[in-house]
C-alpha cells in the first residue's frame, strides 16, 4: 500500500507553482504596471510648489561720470521666490545678478527701483518676497583740486633716530586730489610717510612713496619721488655704570644703597664700539658730611649724547668712617 500518490503531489505543487508564480505574459504586466506608477510618482512629486529664498548679486551700470553715490549701495539682495521643483533645479544659484541702473540719478538723495521679475532666471517663478525692493542712494559732485605735500620722517626701529640735514624735498611738490565735493572740501594737506627700513649709514637718497589720502579721495599722482640726507644717525645703549664718590678724604669710608645705576642713552652709531666713548659716561655723587643721607647722582655724558632714562636718581649714603 502505497502512503503518498506522486501524481497528486506533482499535480499540488504545480497548482501552487502557478498561482504564486506568474507567467511570463504576467511578468511583461507587472513590470509595466510599476513604471507607469513610478513615471506618476515622480511627475507629481516634482511639480509640487516650493519656496527657496536666494542672494542676488547686485551690480550698477550708468552711473554718471560727474557724480559719486555716497550712501545707500548695497551688495546684495534676498529674494523669495515660489515655482515647481523641477525648475529649481537647473538654476545656478551662484550666478544670481541683477543689473541697477543708475542713469537717471541726481545729485542728492535718490530712489532707484529694482524688478526682479526682469530677471529671465526668475520668469517660471512667483516672486514672494524681495529686501530690498528698492534703493535710497545719496549722491555728490565729483572736484577736483590741489593740495600741498607734507612729508614725515618714520623710522621703521625704535631705537634708531636719523637726523636729517633738511626738510625732504618732493617731486611733485603738489597734487590734484579727487573725490566727492564733501570729501574735497576737508582736505588741507596730506601726509607723505618716509619710511626709513633698513638705516645704515648717513648720505643721500631717493625713494619713491605712496600718498596717504582719506577714504573715497584719489591723488593724481599716487606716488610722488622723495629726495632727503640723513646727516646723523644715532641709535639707543643701555649700560651699567659704578656709581663713583668724589670729594671724599683719604681716610673716609662709605656705603651705599647701591653701587651701580642703570642708564639708557642716544649715542651716535659710529660712537656705539667705542670704548673709549662710553667710558666717558660717569654716575658720580659727593657725599655729604651726615652720617646716613639721600644724595643725588650727577650724570656725565659726551657730546650728541642724550639720556633717554635711569633707573634711580639718588642714592642713600652712610659714612662708616
Amino acid at each position: 500500500m502505497k502512503l503518498f500518490n506522486s501524481q497528486k503531489i506533482k499535480t499540488t505543487v504545480t497548482r501552487i507553482y502557478k498561482h504564486f508564480v506568474p507567467s511570463r505574459e504576467d511578468t511583461f504586466y507587472l513590470i509595466g504596471s510599476f513604471l507607469i506608477a513610478f513615471f506618476i510618482w515622480y511627475n507629481v512629486t516634482d511639480r509640487r510648489l516650493i519656496e527657496v529664498q536666494y542672494d542676488v548679486r547686485l551690480n550698477y551700470i550708468g552711473q554718471p561720470q560727474h557724480l559719486i553715490v555716497t550712501e545707500g549701495m548695497q551688495s546684495h539682495a534676498s529674494v523669495r521666490v515660489r515655482g515647481s521643483a523641477q525648475f529649481f533645479k537647473n538654476l545656478n544659484a551662484g550666478a544670481l545678478a541683477y543689473n541697477v541702473d543708475l542713469r537717471e540719478i541726481k545729485k542728492g538723495p535718490n530712489v532707484v527701483p529694482i524688478n526682479f521679475n526682469e530677471m529671465s532666471e526668475f520668469s517660471s517663478f512667483e516672486i514672494i518676497s524681495a529686501q530690498p525692493s528698492r534703493l535710497l542712494v545719496s549722491t555728490e559732485n565729483i572736484v577736483e583740486k590741489e593740495v600741498n605735500l607734507d612729508p614725515i620722517i618714520i623710522v621703521s626701529d625704535s631705537s634708531i633716530e636719523a637726523s636729517l640735514k633738511e626738510r625732504p624735498k618732493l617731486s611733485p611738490e603738489k597734487v590734484t586730489i579727487k573725490g566727492s565735493e564733501r570729501l574735497i572740501d576737508a582736505v588741507g594737506t596730506l601726509m607723505v610717510p618716509i619710511t626709513l627700513v633698513d638705516v645704515k649709514k648717513e648720505g643721500s637718497y631717493t625713494d619713491s612713496v605712496a600718498i596717504i589720502t582719506p577714504q573715497g579721495v584719489e591723488a593724481i599722482p599716487a606716488i610722488v619721488q622723495a629726495a632727503y640726507e640723513i646727516k646723523e644717525i644715532t641709535v639707543d645703549v643701555s649700560l651699567t655704570l659704578p656709581i663713583t664718590i668724589i670729594g671724599r678724604g683719604d681716610n673716609e669710608k662709605y656705603k651705599l644703597s647701591q653701587d651701580t645705576v642703570d642708564i639708557s642713552l642716544r649715542v651716535p652709531r659710529d660712537k656705539v664700539e667705542s670704548k673709549s666713548y662710553t667710558d666717558g659716561v660717569l654716575a658720580v655723587i659727593t657725599p655729604q658730611e651726615n652720617q646716613k643721607h639721600l644724595t643725588q647722582i650727577e650724570f656725565f655724558i659726551p657730546p650728541n649724547t642724550t639720556i633717554l632714562k635711569t633707573s634711580i636718581d639718588k642714592v642713600e649714603v652712610e659714612k662708616i668712617k
